[in-house]
């Protein structure tokens, strides 16, 4: 799964047109419909419906360091969707990710998938021991686009008081690393939890 690229599923034609790839994320779909020629969309549904089914599931949730390796690995973006949608279901996925897995996430040029390592991370216990410079290696060096708020005070990152004066200027000319802005839920993505939507297509 990792060897696809975003050119081999540049529209959502050829996105079913692999029929591989359908078969492992989307198999179980309701919107979709297996053919003898491949897959295509049932009657009066859409590609904005498609959500992970795959043949699988539950060997898949007893791997989820597999679906990470995804999210951190994979050449096209609508495996690394179909991922991120996977570890939203259950936010106990990544309770046996790695720290330092969580914290490469989080220079992800991806907001999704930073707002997902962010959240991951707010109540892992062993932050403090992380050193300033770590801390400072990842601040900036996040997602470009999407909802970017500062990293919450009192949170985990070392205060301005535990900083020499050159790792504060350094600080303070970078921008902050990204935090999920807070839907009604507090799931951390103010977009249905339910389907992929279209962005899993292009």
């Amino acid at each position: 799964m990792k060897l696809y690229e975003d050119a081999d599923v540049e529209d959502g034609i050829a996105l079913l047109d692999n029929w591989g790839l359908m078969h492992i994320l989307f198999h179980d779909s309701p919107a979709l419909w297996p053919r003898s020629h491949g897959w295509t969309l049932r009657p009066g549904h859409a590609l904005g419906e498609l959500a992970p089914a795959p043949a699988f599931a539950d060997l898949w949730r007893q791997a989820p360091g597999a679906i990470v390796d995804l999210l951190r690995g994979a050449r096209c973006r609508p495996v690394r969707q179909w991922a991120l949608f996977f570890l939203r279901q259950d936010s106990t996925l990544l309770d046996r990710t790695d720290t330092d897995v969580l914290l490469e996430l989080l220079q992800s040029t991806e907001p999704e998938i930073v707002a997902l390592a962010a959240r991951a991370l707010e109540s892992r216990p062993g932050l403090e021991s992380i050193s300033a410079e770590r801390w400072l290696s990842l601040a900036g060096n996040g997602a470009a686009d999407g909802p970017r708020r500062g990293l919450r005070p009192g949170s985990y990152p070392p205060a301005p008081t535990s900083l020499t004066l050159d790792q504060n200027v350094r600080l303070a000319c970078r921008r902050p690393c990204p935090w999920p802005a807070s839907d009604s839920t507090g799931s951390g993505d103010a977009r249905s939890a339910t389907t992929m939507g279209p962005c899993c297509c292009v």
